[in-house]
């Protein structure tokens, strides 16, 4: 009975079926461990520990309740005991690729950029298909300043999985990075391909422009990006500048204008604003 909730999704009665069984026999760990599923599947993390850790009492070798609670203390940021349950479960089941993944992942959120790189190269080697583990196994390599290992990365992800806009993005910001322009614009562009009202493309892509004083490419997509993001000061400042440049005045005032109404105190605007 306790399984057919699980399966419908009826967890508040998964722990009242599994509390019965513990009842009838204390030392039931599947019991317990169907207990701590269903608490996960509610949300409620301190109760999963819990639940975890009495079934742990009874079988300390389970391999799905150990990761089960390593998820657990992760999302209660624990990450230290999270990485030790992964660590354990490795262990006793050593070619759990859903394991290597969780302590990538979890290496990579605690920026700890080697054991990240260890254990991602770990899962591409053996699946050479998973283009999320070479975007984050670009992230990483990101974190540890190895710009050309991070580009291959996320040229490998895109080349599995080409329609992804952050990766596309991501790669934008590295080829920024190693000043290779060109190929930021081409990325950022096919970014907003995807995903036309992206602000972080819309803005990042105007800023290559306005740096190379290309304003008449530049004013377009700031102005798309002051659609997306309408009180974000900055963007008026460079669009002032840029319209100015082109000598469309009445452009620039409205612009520098926008941008002291939201905030910038920086003498220069003001002076740009007194010249237009």
């Amino acid at each position: 009975l306790a399984k057919c909730y699980l399966k419908v999704g009826q967890y508040d009665e998964v722990v009242k079926i599994s509390a019965r069984l513990v009842k009838i026999n204390p030392r039931d760990d599947q019991a317990l461990a169907n207990m701590a599923l269903a608490w996960s599947r509610m949300g409620n993390w301190n109760k999963t520990i819990a639940a975890c850790q009495d079934a742990l009492k009874i079988r300390p070798d389970n391999p799905v309740v150990l990761f089960m609670l390593g998820e657990a203390y992760e999302k209660t940021k624990q990450y230290g005991k999270a990485l030790e349950q992964y660590r354990l479960v490795l262990g006793k089941v050593p070619n759990a690729d859903h394991v290597t993944v969780a302590l990538a992942d979890l290496s990579l959120r605690m920026g700890n950029y080697d054991e990240a790189v260890r254990w991602y190269r770990e899962v591409v080697k053996r699946q050479p298909k998973n283009a999320a583990a070479f975007a984050n196994l670009g992230l990483a390599y990101a974190g540890r300043g190895l710009t050309k290992e991070e580009i291959e990365n996320y040229r490998k992800a895109i080349e599995l999985k080409p329609d992804d806009p952050v990766v596309h993005f991501n790669l934008g910001a590295a080829y920024e990075k190693g000043k290779r322009e060109s190929e930021a614009v081409r990325e950022y562009q096919k970014v907003l391909d995807l995903r036309p009202d992206d602000p972080d493309a819309l803005e990042r892509l105007a800023d290559l422009h306005f740096k190379a004083k290309r304003f008449g490419e530049a004013i377009p997509l700031y102005e798309r990006a002051v659609k997306v993001s309408p009180r974000k000061a900055a963007i008026y400042s460079r669009l002032g500048f840029a319209y100015a440049e082109l000598k469309k005045h009445p452009q620039s005032v409205e612009n520098y204008q926008k941008a002291i109404n939201l905030g910038v105190k920086d003498p220069h605007v003001h002076q740009s604003l007194a010249q237009a």
